[in-house]
This record gives structure tokens, C-alpha cells and sequence, in this order.
């Protein structure tokens, strides 16, 4: 009876799903997306009612202590936490204050070089600065300790969105130094 009134509604609305999958079972594996990268490219006059949190965080970022500071969204999935991060990012005020950034998207599964291999490219990139070629094969140590080093004199912002797992900070922390500059790291989660 249930199933009867899921197909009904769908018929209805159009969209039975149903009968799409069953009629073209190759169209399955195109019909996923990402949900993420709407909300990566979202336009600014789209987003609504999230001014006075992008705010809150803006002033977190450039105005807060010199320490390096770590701030969390954290929430279930489709609230917009995401998006509300990337306007923030994007901000011309954090732009100019930080002197390189990077957004690294994590996800449930993750390959730990590539994400550091990711985050010196864009940290690089930030600078206008040519990337080292030799991180193309650094080991994961040497990754890191080429990010600290390279981030020991610069305030810097970065951003890891879609966290899964507490263990991922424990691991990443290390790669990011306290050097008292006002840095500030974001997790979305």
C-alpha cells in the first residue's frame, strides 16, 4: 500500500523513479551528483538568510586573537554549512587578510598525500608562486613538514570541508603551525 502511494505521488509530481530506473538502467550511474558542488558554485545573490552568521564568522576570522584558531561548523547534511563557509571564504575582507589560503575538500574517503599535495598547490597558487615540482614525489612526511615550513611565516586561512572523522584533525593538526600570526583553520563536518 505504501509503495502504491510512493508511486502515486511520483506520477503526480513527475518524477517516478521507478519506472525511470527500470526503463534505462544504464542512465543510473549519470543520475548522482555530488549535492557539495552546488554549493561550492552557488552565486551570491542566491543565498539567503545566511548575512549575520557570514558576518560572525568574517569578524572571527580578521579580528580575532593572534593565536591560530580553530572554527567548526558542524551540523546534519543540506543545512547550508557548506555554502555559508564558502561565502565567507570568498569574502574580499578575509582575502586580503590572510597572506595564502587553500580549500581542501576531504570526504568520507581521502588519500592524506593528495590532500597535502593539494593544499601546497593551492597555498602556492594563493602567492602567485611557483610550485615545487619534487611534491609531486614527497612521501606524506615530507608533505607536511614541507606545509609547516612553508606556513611558519605567513597568517594564513584554510578550510576542510566535509570532515568524516575526528582522526582527520588529529593527523592534520600537525601540518599546521602556531605561529601566532592570527591563523585560523575551518572544518565542516
Amino acid at each position: 500500500m505504501m509503495l502504491k502511494n510512493i508511486k502515486k505521488s511520483g506520477e503526480r509530481y513527475g518524477s517516478n523513479v521507478i519506472e525511470q530506473r527500470r526503463s534505462n538502467s544504464d542512465a543510473i550511474s549519470d543520475t548522482w551528483h555530488d549535492p557539495r558542488m552546488a554549493s561550492l558554485l552557488i552565486e551570491e545573490a542566491e543565498v539567503v538568510g545566511i548575512e549575520s552568521r557570514r558576518e560572525k564568522l568574517i569578524n572571527w576570522l580578521v579580528e580575532g586573537p593572534s593565536n591560530r584558531m580553530v572554527i567548526s561548523t558542524v551540523g546534519i547534511g543540506g543545512l547550508g554549512k557548506t555554502t555559508l563557509v564558502k561565502k565567507m571564504y570568498e569574502n574580499d575582507k578575509v582575502t586580503a587578510h590572510f597572506d595564502c589560503h587553500a580549500w581542501i575538500t576531504v570526504s568520507k574517503s581521502y588519500k592524506m598525500e593528495e590532500l597535502l599535495r593539494n593544499m601546497i598547490k593551492q597555498l602556492y597558487k594563493a602567492k602567485k608562486q611557483s610550485i615545487p615540482v619534487e611534491i609531486d614525489t614527497m612521501e606524506q612526511t615530507t608533505l607536511m613538514e614541507q606545509i609547516r615550513l612553508y606556513l611558519h611565516e605567513h597568517r594564513y586561512v584554510v578550510v576542510f570541508d566535509d570532515v568524516w572523522k575526528k582522526e582527520f584533525w588529529d593527523y592534520i593538526e600537525l601540518a599546521l603551525p602556531k605561529n601566532e600570526k592570527g591563523n585560523r583553520i575551518l572544518i565542516t563536518s
